[in-house]
């Protein structure tokens, strides 16, 4: 099956995006996972520290965190990466 070249320039046209716009927003994002890693482990450690903390309604907040703090470490470094490297 032949292609025909409007659709493979479709397919394979370079990105609207400036390389430059990509990397700082890398950078942003790069500042926010730190700032993520930093805020929901010390709210945790808070938690750990002062037990009487822990309420049923306090629980599920801190639960929300420890998803926040694992989706942060999980997906923030794989779009730092690709945007940085212009992908």
């Amino acid at each position: 099956m032949k292609v025909s070249n409007s659709t493979y320039d479709m397919l394979y046209e370079e990105s609207l995006i400036n390389c430059f716009v990509l990397k700082i927003v890398a950078i942003y994002l790069g500042i926010i996972l730190f700032l993520s890693i930093l805020f929901n482990s010390v709210i945790i450690l808070v938690y750990i520290r002062f037990k009487h903390l822990i309420t049923p309604y306090n629980v599920i907040i801190l639960s929300i965190i420890i998803l926040n703090l694992i989706g942060s470490l999980v997906e923030l470094p794989i779009i730092i990466v690709t945007n940085y490297s212009c992908g």
